[in-house]
């Protein structure tokens, strides 16, 4: 594997938020200012920026000024509330497991991400998995 150093992409982020908040992208990226979107909108800003995205950059992903950004991850930092923190936590969470091939679906067989976070399996265990048919169990060498 090929290690880059690249910011996730927003698109992560929002669908953390679906999964967890049932709430849509639009809905975030509205100008609708009912507390509770608000303050979803602040974790979102806190996730994104702790991943790397400038106040510009997610300026640009919610097509809001960069002042308005600086001033919601200020009060995202200085958030105390003990519902908003644990918001904050989840959603983070969430967004570590979809970068890391989390698989939301109900239906998900018992050896899954969510049983096993920390297994990991790769070609030699499943070689057919993700169509990949190239290990030979024999040698123990992958085919060219």
């Amino acid at each position: 594997m090929i290690w880059k150093n690249e910011t996730p992409s927003a698109t992560d982020a929002f669908r953390a938020a679906r999964l967890l908040w049932g709430i849509d992208k639009a809905d975030l990226l509205s100008n609708r200012r009912d507390e509770r979107i608000v303050r979803q909108r602040w974790i979102v800003f806190g996730l994104l920026n702790g991943r790397g995205f400038s106040h510009n950059q997610i300026a640009e992903v919610f097509s809001l000024h960069p002042s308005t950004i600086t001033y919601g991850l200020h009060q995202h930092i200085n958030a105390t509330d003990e519902e908003y923190l644990e918001n904050s936590d989840a959603l983070v969470s969430m967004h570590d497991k979809l970068i890391h091939g989390y698989d939301p679906s109900p239906k998900t067989s018992d050896g899954s991400y969510k049983d096993y976070p920390r297994d990991h399996y790769g070609r030699q265990d499943c070689p057919h998995m993700g169509g990949f048919s190239d290990y030979n169990k024999e040698t123990h060498t992958f085919d060219k």
